[in-house]
């Protein structure tokens, strides 16, 4: 029987309670494969592929209509978490994810309007749909890493980007981890690795080959706030820098222009290069790559922004493995993830910018162990695909 966090323990006794049932184990697959209102969701080696497009309005409509049942099942689970960790509780988390996502790019609002009227909330605004999708303000429990091996250290010649994602699935996530591919009319298509009911992007890439992901971070040596609600929700400007940039300077840019919430790593990358962004309130600073290599887990490490000089045990093993004298493959990669992973690693994927491949595991726990399942987005993000990738 696997260990649970003694701090966990109460959070999933109480899901129990209030009737946020978990998957039974023996469950594979989570959700049933369907085309409806012009978005489709099928199973590609396994791993589960929501496709919607169109303008906000018929992309939260498709969303509804395919894991619509699975959103509904999951939507007290924000309130449970506000409420056993949050100071002020509901009502104060409430105003806050209103004030938030009033400050989100006007199609965000729109998709997410759409999604929980098709959904019959009668609220959107105060609804745990919207809380739910400003969590990473509100309620921060992830602990991540991120590699990045940019080309002249690379076996292939090009970008490797690999990134666990670690947070506590509470008995409710299990098995419903969702790649979902979003086209939006006059927007770039991305590929976005994330749960049911949060439209914003917490790993991806799009049809350019810029990927991005988020790490938990802070605090901060600007004496930045921890939250400021005069910012725009992190995970739907991630989801802008996907939809709007094609590469990594357009994506500082954005970034720079935007006013943020809270302290965040984004680990980033284009074709060419990569980077970390170290966001607070205040400011950006980019951490650029050293000999071709860069990591980052959930510290800021830029002199501007770093409070804590002691070394990090995940990131000083992500950088042991990436200096390795050989040019580096995409196994390489998933092997440091694996070395930095923790009991809560529940997503762990490799992203290849240059053949827009995402080999993504999420069937183990912890995810890093593998197998590592090879997509090919090109299928999906308008490309042609050309030889099938091989899977560790």
């Amino acid at each position: 029987m696997k260990r649970m966090s003694s701090r966990l323990v109460p959070l999933v006794l109480a899901a129990g309670l209030l009737g946020l049932a978990p998957l039974p184990a023996e469950e594979v697959r989570a959700y049933t494969p369907a085309v409806r209102e012009g978005g489709e969701l099928r199973y590609v080696q396994g791993i589960p592929v929501l496709i919607v497009q169109g303008s906000p309005e018929e992309m939260g409509r498709q969303q509804a209509a395919l894991i619509g049942s699975t959103i509904k099942r999951l939507m007290g689970l924000p309130r449970l978490m506000i409420e056993y960790g949050r100071e002020g509780g509901w009502a104060a988390a409430s105003e806050a994810a209103q004030t938030v996502m009033g400050h989100a790019a006007e199609r965000h609002r729109r998709e997410l309007a759409s999604l929980a009227e098709a959904l019959g909330a009668k609220d959107a605004g105060k609804s745990g749909l919207a809380v739910g999708n400003v969590l990473a303000e509100l309620r921060r429990f992830e602990r991540c890493s991120a590699l990045l091996i940019e080309p002249p250290r690379s076996a292939t010649g090009e970008i490797l980007f690999g990134r666990n994602y670690d947070y506590p699935t509470y008995g409710l996530l299990d098995n419903l981890s969702l790649v979902t591919i979003y086209r939006p009319k006059g927007y770039h298509a991305l590929a976005s690795v994330g749960y049911p009911g949060s439209i914003g992007v917490l790993s991806g890439m799009n049809d350019a080959g810029l990927a991005v992901a988020c790490l938990d971070s802070g605090p901060a040596k600007d004496d930045s706030p921890r939250f400021d609600a005069r910012g725009a929700p992190m995970l739907l400007t991630f989801r802008r820098l996907l939809e709007e940039c094609t590469t990594l300077a357009e994506a500082e840019k954005l970034l720079c222009a935007t006013r943020h919430t809270t302290w965040f790593n984004l680990a980033a990358c284009d074709r060419k290069q990569a980077a970390v962004f170290e966001i607070t309130a205040k400011q950006v600073v980019t951490r650029r790559p050293e000999d071709h290599l860069v990591a980052a887990t959930n510290h800021f490490r830029s002199p501007e922004l770093i409070t804590n000089k002691r070394g990090n045990d995940r990131y000083e093993k992500l950088v042991k493995h990436g200096k390795q004298k050989e040019p580096l493959t995409w196994s390489d990669v998933a092997r440091a993830l694996h070395d930095a992973r923790m009991r809560v690693t529940v997503q762990s994927m490799i992203f290849e910018p240059g053949t827009l491949t995402l080999r993504l595991s999420v069937s183990s726990r912890p995810a890093s162990a593998g197998p590592f399942v090879p997509l090919d987005l090109r299928v999906f993000l308008g490309a042609q695909p050309s030889e099938p990738a091989k899977s560790l």
